[in-house]
């Protein structure tokens, strides 16, 4: 009879522990969100095609959010080359859409996309375990400012509705913000009523090549309080092909339920790509521009700023020579012909 206690009693102790341990590995959760600016799908080289795939395939964050990519045809090649499993996406005529890669374990309702943007947003619903959140991708526009003032605008009516149905809310991508007066990160996020978060390398990597911070992961103070969250931007150290591929680098956040790690502010940061790409110091800034057509380091330039289109192409040649790339985007579509509406 005491045997048969003895043994009542552990069986019972085993059940504990079982179900102690899945509590534990049902709130222990964590996962990881890329936003990337790719410039264009596919890549035209196998090297290059070869250099995207290696760097997704060793991040692999669960949510990727992709700016610039072009049509359902190449959203579906994307899902077939690419770790991800499935997208949020919904094509239009622009060319230069949005679209939210998931990859495996991850479920995504995909809901009514907010309208208004040049580059259409993409918004879904996307579940991680138990948790849910709405995710939108935007890629604001560049050469149009008073448009670019307009789509924030457009935001803050889009994210003042959705925390009022959901406190859980992230929006990434591409905001061109400049970094002047009335145009940084943190003040879109305090106007947005989000919390932008700031990679750890910020101060010493840019998220373009030509040294401007226009891609940013931003969340609703409810995400920014639940959970430990490491943020960077991902740099490697072959700069050649990195800026074939994009001119923009990626932006990764992870996210991790308390307790956290290291100084309370989430997990270490991530390592680099062993191959291709090795961690490497940032990129030097590019020199001084010299005497030129137009002076590449200093003041934003548009179209409207050039009474002709071979004068803006004068700039737009100068910058490329002098290593600063398309720093005033005065080529929005990438194929070397600036301002293309001038006269």
């Amino acid at each position: 009879m005491m045997r048969s206690s003895h043994a009542v009693i552990t069986a019972l102790l085993g059940l504990f522990l079982i179900l102690a341990i899945g509590v534990v590995a049902a709130t222990s959760e964590t996962f990881s969100l890329m936003t990337w600016n790719v410039r264009g799908y596919p890549e035209l080289s196998a090297d290059r095609t070869a250099w995207l795939t290696d760097v997704l395939s060793f991040y692999q964050p669960d949510i990727l959010c992709v700016q610039e990519i072009a049509n359902q045809g190449r959203v579906d090649l994307f899902i077939a080359r690419e770790y991800v499993v499935e997208a949020a996406f919904a094509d239009s005529s622009d060319g230069q859409d949005n679209a939210i890669f998931l990859g495996p374990g991850v479920s995504v309702v995909d809901v009514a996309d907010p309208v208004g943007f040049l580059h259409p947003a993409q918004l879904a619903y996307i579940e991680i375990g138990d948790f849910g959140v709405h995710v939108l991708t935007v890629h604001l526009q560049w050469l149009d400012r008073s448009g670019r003032r307009a789509e924030r605008d457009l935001l803050r009516g889009i994210v003042a509705q959705y925390l009022s149905l959901d406190p859980d809310l992230i929006l990434a991508g591409d905001f061109n913000t400049t970094g002047g007066t009335g145009d940084t990160v943190d003040g879109l996020a305090s106007s947005l009523g989000l919390v932008w978060l700031q990679p750890t390398n910020y101060s010493t990597v840019t998220t373009t090549y030509a040294g401007g911070q226009y891609d940013h992961i931003l969340v609703s103070p409810a995400i920014a309080e639940a959970w430990c969250i490491e943020t960077s931007v991902v740099a490697t150290a072959d700069q050649a092909i990195c800026q074939e591929v994009s001119d923009h680098r990626p932006v990764l956040a992870e996210f991790t339920t308390p307790p956290c790690d290291g100084e309370g502010n989430g997990a270490q940061p991530p390592p680099q790509p062993a191959q291709p790409a090795q961690p490497a110091q940032p990129a030097a800034s590019p020199p001084p521009s010299p005497q030129g057509p137009c002076d590449c380091a200093g003041p934003d330039l548009n179209c409207s700023d050039f009474s002709t289109q071979s004068a803006a192409q004068a700039c737009h040649d100068h910058c490329m020579q002098q290593g600063y790339g398309d720093v005033f985007r005065l080529d929005g579509d990438n194929d070397g012909i600036a301002c293309e509406a001038l006269p």
